[in-house]
C-alpha cells in the first residue's frame, strides 16, 4: 500500500505570540519551501527472526495501519488517538535534524489523513524525541526532554496536510518525559529509565519486593481548561509538581489505562525482545509510600511491581507507544524506520490487541519453571580458537526427564558484578534461534528440541561468522557435532564473552523475569561470593582459561539458600579445560546424579 502526500507552498502556520515558554496560539498564512514527500508504505520483503514467543500476542491482535513515514526517514514513538475524528496519530523523531512530526491515520479506513511538522513557535521547527503522544479532552500533548507540549485540538483538526502545528503552551515536568497518557482527568507524563538512562536520585525507590525502581510517572490533573493547574507550577522554572505518582521498572516505552488495570511498554534494543505488563492498580487503594521532594506537602505514591502485576505478554523487538480505544490497544512498534530496519523483527504496522481478551489472557509462553532447575549451564567458552574468536559457546543439560523445546528461550549474560544489583542492572539479553534464523542460507537445519539428560550447545555467531557451518565447528574442536546438537545466538557488532573481566550467564525461560526467573547461572573469571569489577589480570582471582580453553561446571554439592540454582564453579577443577562440547565429563556426571 503507497499513499503520497505533497507539502504546499502555502500552509496555515500556528504562531505562539510573545516570548518564553508559554503562549497561546494563533492562525495565520505563511510562505513555505517545498517540502519532502511523506508516504505510507509496507517494507515489502525483509528478514525477520521468528520466534515461538509472539504467539500470546498473535492471538489477541490483529495488523493495523501502516505506519506513515517510514520511507522518509522518520522513527514512531508516541501513539495516541484522537475519539471525536477517529483519527490515529503518531509522532516521530528524525535524526537529521528536520523538525520532529506527527501523522493522522484515519482508523476506519487505515489511509494517511496527513502529515504536520511540530515547531515551538512559528520560526523555530521542534526537534526533539517526541518520544509520547496523548489527547486529553481538549489537547493534544507531546512529550520529551523534561517537558509536555500542547496543541489545541482544533488547530490539529484545521491544520493541512504539511502544515505546522506550533506548541500553545509548555510545561516542564517532574520526569524526563519520555511517554504520556491521559485517563479520567490525569496527564500522566513518565519516564525511560536504564542505568545509562539515569534519571534523578530522589526517583529511585525500592518497590514491596525491594527491587530499586528508578523511574516515576507523574500525574497531574488537568483544570477545567484542559490545563496543568499553574498553582502547581513553580516560579521561576515553569515546573509543576505532580498530584500523584507511580514507580515503575525500567525502559518502559509507553502507557496506558484499560478497565482498572495499567499496562505498560518495555523495550530497549534491536535484538531484544519487547514486553507488554499488564497491572491492576485502583488509586482508591491506599498510597503505598509517599515523597517529601515538594515543598506543596507529601505527593503519593503507588507501585508497579510484581505484587499487583497481572501477567506479561512477549512482543517482537523495539515496541514503543500504547493506547487503548474502545475495547482495542494499538502498540507502536520503530523497528520499521531506516535506522532501525536491521533489528531482528522490523514491523510497518500498528498491531491491534482486543482489550477484553488481553487483559483475560493466560499467557501460554512458559514462564519460570517451578522445582528443581530443568536447565543446567555445564560449560562455557568465551575464547574460542580462530582469528575473531567465531566458536564462543555454552552447553547446556536437561535436569528433567522431559523434552524441553529451547525454541524462544533466552541467555542473560551479566556485566555489573560487583553491584550488589548486578541482577538489575547492566544485562544483555539474547534469543536462542535457528541456524536460519541467523543465516538464512545456512545449510544446518536446527532441531530446538533437548531430550532429558542431554546436551545442547548454544553457539554465539558472531557478526561476519554468521555463515559458519557445524562442519566448521568441528573442525575448530576436533568434534563428531550434528546439526541437530546447535541452538544459536545471533551476536550484533561489538557483543560476545568478555576474555578477561568477571561475567554472570544464566538461562530463562521464554517470559521469565531478569531477577527472579533465571533457572541457573554460572559465574567466570571470578566466584560469585567474592564479585568485583576487576580483570582477573589485575584482581587476586584465578584467570578461569587461556584461548582455545573451558570452564566447566558441577551441580552444588551444598544446598543454596537462593531459589535460583547457581552452577558450582570448582578451583582448580572447573578452570583451565580442554573443550568437551556436547559431552559431560563423569565427575559432572556424578555431580548432577548427587544433586539429583
Amino acid at each position: 500500500m503507497k499513499r503520497r502526500f505533497i507539502i504546499s507552498l502555502f500552509i496555515l502556520c500556528l504562531v505562539v505570540a510573545g516570548a518564553g515558554q508559554t503562549g497561546y496560539a494563533s492562525t495565520m498564512a505563511v510562505e513555505e519551501e517545498p517540502g519532502e514527500e511523506i508516504t505510507q508504505e509496507e517494507l515489502g520483503m525483509i528478514h525477520r527472526v521468528q520466534s515461538p514467543n509472539y504467539r500470546d500476542l498473535e492471538s489477541v491482535s490483529e495488523l493495523g495501519p501502516v505506519i506513515p513515514g517510514l520511507m522518509q526517514g522518520l522513527i514512531p514513538q508516541g501513539i495516541a488517538f484522537y475519539e471525536a475524528m477517529d483519527w490515529i496519530i503518531v509522532s516521530y523523531y528524525r535524526d537529521n535534524g528536520k523538525p520532529s512530526m506527527v501523522s493522522v491515520v484515519d482508523k476506519s479506513t487505515g489511509e494517511l489523513v496527513k502529515s504536520l511538522n511540530l515547531y515551538r513557535d512559528e520560526t523555530t521547527p521542534y526537534t526533539g524525541h517526541s518520544g509520547g503522544l496523548t489527547v486529553s479532552e481538549k489537547h493534544l500533548w507531546v512529550t520529551s526532554e523534561k517537558s509536555a507540549y500542547a496543541v489545541k485540538l482544533e488547530d490539529l483538526a484545521h491544520s493541512e496536510d504539511g502544515g505546522r502545528l506550533v506548541f500553545s503552551n509548555i510545561i516542564r515536568t517532574e520526569t524526563n518525559a519520555s511517554f504520556v497518557t491521559y485517563d479520567s482527568g490525569i496527564l500522566w507524563v513518565g519516564e525511560f529509565s536504564r542505568f545509562d538512562f539515569k534519571t534523578e536520585p530522589s526517583h529511585h525507590m525500592r518497590n514491596r519486593q525491594n527491587i530499586e525502581h528508578s523511574a516515576w510517572v507523574a500525574g497531574y490533573r488537568l483544570t477545567s481548561e484542559d490545563m496543568i493547574d499553574t498553582s502547581r507550577v513553580v516560579e521561576g522554572t515553569n515546573a509543576a509538581v505532580p498530584d500523584v505518582l507511580l514507580s515503575i521498572t525500567d525502559e518502559i516505552q509507553g502507557m496506558a489505562f484499560a478497565d482498572g488495570h495499567i499496562l505498560l511498554s518495555q523495550s530497549y534494543g534491536r535484538a531484544i525482545e519487547s514486553s507488554l505488563h499488564t497491572y491492576q492498580l485502583s488509586l482508591e487503594e491506599a498510597p503505598h509510600a509517599y515523597t517529601d521532594r515538594f515543598d506543596t506537602g507529601p505527593v503519593p505514591i503507588w507501585f508497579l511491581d510484581g505484587l499487583n502485576k497481572l501477567h506479561t505478554v512477549v512482543m517482537p523487538p523495539m515496541s514503543e507507544g500504547i493506547v487503548e480505544s474502545s475495547g482495542n490497544l494499538y502498540i507502536l512498534f520503530e523497528s520499521g524506520a531506516e535506522t532501525y530496519r536491521d533489528s531482528f523483527y522490523p514491523i510497518d504496522r500498528i498491531y491491534i490487541a482486543n482489550t477484553d481478551n488481553l487483559l483475560d489472557m493466560t499467557p501460554t509462553v512458559p514462564g519460570a519453571p517451578i522445582g528443581e532447575a530443568p536447565l543446567l549451564i555445564t560449560e562455557v567458552v568465551a575464547a574460542s580458537p580462530g582469528e575473531g574468536e567465531p566458536y564462543e559457546y555454552i552447553e547446556l543439560y536437561n535436569n528433567s526427564n522431559r523434552t524441553i523445546d529451547l525454541a524462544g528461550y533466552k541467555m542473560y549474560y551479566y556485566y555489573d558484578p560487583a553491584n550488589p544489583e548486578r541482577w538489575n542492572t547492566k544485562v544483555t539479553k539474547w534469543l536462542l534461534m535457528t541456524a536460519e534464523d541467523v543465516d538464512p542460507n545456512s545449510p544446518d537445519r536446527t532441531d530446538s528440541t533437548i531430550k532429558p539428560h542431554h546436551t545442547k550447545i548454544v553457539w554465539l555467531k558472531k557478526p561476519g561468522h554468521y555463515d559458519k557451518t557445524v562442519q566448521d565447528f568441528n573442525t575448530a574442536y576436533g568434534t563428531k557435532l550434528k546439526a541437530k546438537d546447535f541452538v544459536y545466538i545471533k551476536l550484533t557488532p561489538g557483543q560476545g564473552l568478555s576474555n578477561t573481566t568477571q561475567r554472570f550467564l544464566s538461562i530463562v525461560a521464554p517470559r521469565g523475569d531478569q531477577y527472579f526467573d533465571r533457572i541457573s547461572y554460572v559465574t567466570y573469571n571470578g566466584s560469585s561470593e567474592n564479585a568485583t569489577s576487576a580483570s582477573c589480570g589485575k584482581a587476586e582471582l584465578p584467570c578461569d582459561f587461556e584461548v582455545g580453553e573451558s570452564i566447566i561446571y558441577f551441580y552444588p554439592e551444598e544446598s543454596q539458600s537462593e531459589d535460583v540454582l547457581e552452577m558450582s564453579r570448582k578451583v582448580p577443577q572447573s578452570l583451565h579445560q580442554a573443550p568437551t562440547p556436547g559431552k559431560l565429563l563423569p565427575e559432572q556426571i556424578r555431580s548432577i546424579a548427587r544433586g539429583r
